[in-house]
């Protein structure tokens, strides 16, 4: 147990402490790297976890987003399953509105009691070119927004962030919390990250972490060195060693702590591709000091669609009395995939191709079925069944009121065959 709350302290510390600067969050990231001219969009992401006493996967979260024209996401809602009544109920939702760039302007979180309220927000100001100079974060008291936190940032012509400073709404107005100062090698990638902290005594800053990169010659990261300040020296806290495929792709991540005079193996993760250079999966393991070997500890399995788009992610844990992997969690990604070359678009979640027509509509929508198709389902914007029946090419939502739409078609064994989303107009 130690070990792992290491591994998540270390974690935790790059991940987290050596940035202090907010950006847009809940915005998915495409799961895999593009394949041609095809995007694929994130319709939402389904979370489940394995139920050993039913022994099947049960549903925890869905993550649903939609998009404006420009494919920006403009909501990301939240809904969570609630065991005691089985029930799927919406708990939160993040709103996004860009300004003439294409850029966030405002991200506002809200909370669901009988309807949508405010809990907090962040408002982007950017310079000239277009980078974030200023992110103010504000909480919702019931009436006013009350300042909380406000980033600052700096950034070389190349849009490198080269200083963001951390500030509280105090006494005296905004007050100096955290500073992150960022240098770049000749390649211009980051070299070098130093965090500071505000000492009001001193009226100064204060070293308090250091994060030294270094490349390989592709200027790929090989080693990234966690130090902390201690007795007016830097002192090594944790090592991240990188290596990569002959067709440069990251392959392992082995972390090592400092324990005061030598490094010592701590926890790795390794990446395996098949033949078309696709992700198979990635294990985690920890270093057993009294058996000098690495212990399995978890691994997750990908699934990608046609176009190499990560469609299903499954996580199991290493069950040491069995000497086998275990079911843990699983999460699904339902994805609108399109060519812009050609105009051609299509849902994918590795299962067939599904077009619907007219989008938006108002009366009926016309699908073009997969084969074997036996049932439709069409789910609400936060997850909620509104209709099933048998599968037909011609739909009738007339009755459904305006707004966002999941429609799924499945086979006669319950197997999703194909899925997309659909804007009634009412």
């Amino acid at each position: 147990m130690k070990q792992l709350l290491l591994i998540c302290a270390i974690v935790a510390s790059i991940a987290g402490l050596a940035q202090n600067i907010h950006h847009p969050s809940n915005i998915p990231q495409p799961p895999a790297a593009r394949t041609g001219s095809i995007t694929c969009l994130t319709d939402s992401i389904y979370y489940y976890s394995w139920n050993t006493a039913a022994n099947t996967w049960t549903g925890t979260i869905r993550y649903i987003y939609i998009y404006n024209s420009e494919n920006k996401v403009t909501e990301a809602i939240t809904v969570v399953w609630l065991s005691f009544n089985s029930q799927w109920v919406k708990s939160s939702r993040t709103v996004y509105a860009y300004d003439g760039n294409g850029s966030v302007a405002v991200e506002t979180n809200q909370g669901f009691s009988n309807g949508w309220f405010d809990q907090d927000k962040y408002t982007y100001t950017y310079d000239v070119n277009n980078d974030a100079t200023v992110t103010v974060y504000q909480t919702w008291n019931g009436a006013t927004w009350d300042n909380e936190i406000r980033y600052t940032g700096t950034f070389d012509s190349n849009h490198n962030l080269l200083t963001s400073t951390q500030q509280w709404w105090g006494f005296t107005g905004w007050e100096n919390q955290y500073l992150t100062t960022i240098t770049y090698n000749t390649a211009g990638v980051e070299d070098l990250r130093t965090s500071q902290s505000w000492s009001v005594s001193a009226n100064a800053w204060k070293n308090i972490t250091r994060y030294t990169s270094t490349y390989n010659g592709s200027n790929q990261l090989s080693t990234y060195l966690y130090q902390s300040w201690n007795n007016n020296n830097w002192m090594n806290q944790s090592l991240s060693n990188y290596t990569f495929t002959p067709n440069n792709d990251p392959e392992a991540w082995i972390i090592q702590v400092w324990s005061g005079s030598t490094w010592v193996n701590n926890s790795k993760q390794l990446i395996t591709y098949n033949s078309s250079n696709v992700r198979l999966n990635k294990t985690y393991q920890t270093w057993s000091g009294s058996a000098s070997n690495w212990s399995n500890q978890s691994i997750e399995t990908y699934t990608f669609n046609a176009y190499n788009y990560i469609t299903d992610v499954q996580n199991n844990n290493w069950y040491q009395a069995s000497n086998t992997y275990t079911n843990n969690t699983y999460q699904h990604y339902y994805l609108s995939c399109s060519d812009p070359a050609v105009g051609i678009k299509e849902n994918s979640a590795n299962i067939s191709k599904l077009h619907i027509y007219p989008n938006p509509a108002s009366d009926v929508i016309q699908i073009s079925l997969p084969a074997g198709s036996d049932r439709v389902q069409v789910s609400d914007a936060t997850g909620s069944m509104v209709m099933t029946g048998s599968a037909s090419e011609t739909v009738d939502i007339s009755h459904l009121s305006a707004g966002f739409y999941f429609i799924v078609i499945y086979n006669n064994e319950g197997v999703p065959l194909g899925s997309a989303r659909f804007i009634n107009r009412d």
